[in-house]
Formats: C-alpha cells, sequence, structure tokens
C-alpha cells in the first residue's frame, strides 16, 4: 500500500506530464493536416451532447431523451446518412428472418415502428447501415467524447479535429469500433491521439 507521500508524488508527475503533453501539442498543432469541411459539432464544451460526425458532410447533435437515441434519427431521416428507406427496410427483414419470425414484412414494420417511437434504443443491425457509410455516433461530456464508428477514416477525422480546437484538454478520447472491439482505443495523452492520427 502507498503511503500519502507517495501519491502526491505520483499525481504530481501526472500532472507535470500532462502540462508538458499540452505544450508539446501546441507546438505541432500547426503542422496537422486542415480539415476540408469543419464540422457544428462543439468537442471543447462542457455540457453532454449527443450526435452524430461525418469527416466530409454537415454533423449535427440532437437533444438525446427517453425516445430519441441515435438509432431513432437514423429511421426518422435515413437520406442524411445516405441510406434508403428500402435499405433500412431490407435490414429490418434480414433481421426478423434471423429471428425466425413467420411474418417478415409484419416484423420489420413493427420494429420500424418502434425504433421511431423510441421504443427500442438500439439495434446494430440499423446503426451499421449508417456507419458503414463514414457516420460516427458521439457523445460529449464533462471529461470524455467517445466516437463510436465503424471506419478508421472517420475516427482519425474526428481526433485530427477535437486536436485542432484543443477540445482534449481534460478529457479522455474513447474511440470504439463497433464492429471489431478488439480496435476499442482511449487517449487520455495528446501524444497517443497524435501517433493515432499518423498510424
Amino acid at each position: 500500500m502507498k503511503t500519502y507521500a507517495q501519491l502526491i508524488i505520483e499525481l504530481t508527475a501526472y500532472q507535470r506530464l500532462e502540462k508538458d503533453s499540452w505544450k508539446k501539442a501546441a507546438t505541432r498543432k500547426a503542422a496537422l493536416p486542415k480539415l476540408a469541411v469543419k464540422t457544428s459539432l462543439p468537442w471543447a464544451q462542457r455540457n453532454d451532447a449527443t450526435g452524430f460526425y461525418h469527416p466530409k458532410e454537415k454533423s449535427f447533435l440532437f437533444a438525446w431523451g427517453n425516445t430519441d437515441y441515435h438509432i431513432t434519427q437514423i429511421v426518422k431521416s435515413p437520406q442524411v446518412f445516405g441510406v434508403s428507406r428500402a435499405d433500412l427496410k431490407r435490414v429490418l427483414e434480414k433481421y426478423c428472418k434471423g429471428r425466425k419470425s413467420k411474418d417478415i414484412a409484419g416484423c420489420a414494420a413493427a420494429h420500424e415502428r418502434s425504433l421511431l417511437l423510441g421504443e427500442i434504443d438500439t439495434l446494430a443491425e440499423v446503426t451499421d447501415i449508417a456507419l458503414d457509410k463514414g457516420w460516427a455516433m458521439v457523445t460529449i461530456s464533462s471529461t470524455e467524447i467517445v466516437i463510436r464508428a465503424n471506419q478508421t477514416d472517420t475516427h482519425k477525422g474526428a481526433v485530427r479535429e477535437i486536436l485542432e480546437v484543443g477540445a482534449m484538454q481534460g478529457k479522455t478520447i474513447r474511440i470504439r469500433n463497433e464492429r471489431n472491439h478488439s480496435k476499442d482505443l482511449t487517449f487520455v495523452f495528446i501524444e497517443s491521439a497524435e501517433k493515432f492520427l499518423h498510424s
């Protein structure tokens, strides 16, 4: 067990590392490539926010609530994500077929209604059709930014933007690959985030 003095020494060393990390990042900030499109996501905000990010499309926030989830946005306005109603119907029918439903069309229609009403808050088959088109589900809080996507380019675009606006200070970035969780990453220091950008 560590003594109080040992814990204080470790905390001081950690704070010094974090301060040095920010100074080094500020000098390298100019070296980061510029984005083609600026998005509307307030990465540095301290209030909770939920939205979608795309490196080339206009990103947006929405009021997350008991009946309004990421998946609800996809079902309400699939065209925003480059998804057609037919694609959505096909995915829901495939889902119902996998569940061995006797009335596949009825099952798909019922699931779509439930998704629209916010009765179902997640269905990977539906979110994947947007994530496969380069979109990321984003959650911003006072302590962390979580980016859930299927494409590395989308993750890198979001991390690049976060570093450009200096939003990582005091926050942790969590990257989640919705298809392969072994590729999930967490960045506490700017150096590790920059290393990911250049990997």
